[in-house]
């Protein structure tokens, strides 16, 4: 991937390392943007409610209607 012009590092845009279980690979367009969005998600940031059982059943049922 660095090879070919890419960026890998881990979500928290620490240097990769083989044996973590966490790997971002992108190119150097969008890696630093990714790289905030990991942080605002890990952070709890910008995250909406889960709909109830009964709201996702009854949004379901009006896009088969419709």
């Amino acid at each position: 991937m660095e090879e070919a012009g890419g960026m890998v590092t881990g979500f928290d845009g620490s240097y990769r390392r083989l044996e973590s279980k966490e790997v971002l690979a992108s190119n150097q367009l969008v890696h630093h943007e990714m790289l905030g969005f990991f942080a605002d998600l890990f952070a709890g940031r910008g995250l909406a409610p889960l709909p109830s059982a009964a709201d996702y059943a009854a949004k379901r049922a009006t896009r088969a209607l419709g």
